[in-house]
């Protein structure tokens, strides 16, 4: 009995010890060096953005259509954009920063992707929907969300309407 009991306790800290390095090798654990901030701190990243919806109009089931949605860090502390996705198997999202693209963000997007962006500086989400991988058919409304460090846009969600024939 005593046996039995010492190999479960060894075969469960196995267990433990190997989830949690396969968490820290996936690079999820690799967000804990973004920095928090306050709503209150004077010294922070700030979230900015002209627009954060667009009707991209009408669109056959076959095509592809993209939009675009520029932002900008109006703090004066590193914004770090991370955990990007979309809230379709559909639709696409993807950043572009100083002219080099990321990866494609999907739904349920797995990413160790992470933008930092300094004081000033701009990017661009990229958003693309393609109706025949999910076929609907009429009014059509998708998004793509981000997270990021600016405390009063911790999660912010870019959206895009279609109408599809």
């Amino acid at each position: 009995m005593q046996k039995t009991i010492i190999w479960t306790v060894l075969i469960t800290a196995f267990f433990v010890i190997g989830v949690y390095l396969v968490y820290k090798l996936s690079g999820e654990g690799g967000k804990s060096n973004i920095a928090i901030y306050k709503v209150s701190d004077k010294d922070r990243p700030r979230l900015f953005y002209q627009k954060k919806f667009k009707d991209i109009g009408k669109m056959k089931l076959q095509d592809t259509k993209s939009a675009s949605f520029i932002f900008e860090n109006k703090g004066n502390k590193d914004l770090n954009v991370f955990d990007i996705s979309s809230t379709c198997m559909c639709t696409f999202g993807q950043i572009i920063y100083k002219g080099e693209k990321s990866e494609r963000f999907a739904m349920h997007a797995n990413s160790n992707y992470l933008l930092t962006l300094k004081p000033k500086e701009k990017a661009t989400l990229v958003i693309t929907y393609q109706p025949s991988l999910m076929p609907v058919q009429g009014t059509v409304e998708r998004a793509v969300v981000i997270h990021t460090n600016d405390p009063e846009h911790p999660e912010e969600y870019f959206g895009i309407r279609a109408f599809v024939e």
